[in-house]
């Protein structure tokens, strides 16, 4: 799952370097999505790629899919491919605060990946 997640944010900051605006360096209340938004993006973010990857739809298909689900997340959280890119570039410049960002994005993957998936210590036997 880290490994995961690492692909998916190193994916995102590549295909945000190929952008202009990261050039500049963005002041934290103009256009950074909020941190506790940010991290639902991000998990959401991370959920779609997970499904995508093990998907068996061709490339095709999942290239239509992957673009339906990005717009899907962008819609749910009312954000736009640049306010995620000027977010982006905000982290970039503060990556301690990434780092607080990705640990929390992290800890609700877990969560989630356990509610499906319990330790076996975890699972009482029901008599």
């Amino acid at each position: 799952m880290r490994r995961l997640l690492f692909l998916a944010f190193a994916i995102l900051l590549l295909m945000l370097r190929c952008t202009d605006n990261l050039s500049r360096r963005v002041d934290r209340n103009v256009a950074v999505i909020a941190e506790d938004t940010m991290i639902n993006v991000l998990v959401d973010m991370a959920l779609m790629e997970a499904y995508l990857k093990v998907s068996t739809m061709s490339p095709k298909k999942k290239n239509e899919k992957s673009t339906a689900l990005y717009l899907g997340i962008f819609e749910k959280y009312r954000i736009n491919r640049q306010r995620l890119d000027s977010t982006f570039a905000y982290y970039r410049d503060h990556l301690d605060e990434m780092r607080e960002v990705y640990d929390q994005v992290e800890k609700k993957l877990k969560i989630l990946q356990e509610s499906y998936h319990p330790e076996p210590d975890s699972v009482e036997v029901q008599k």
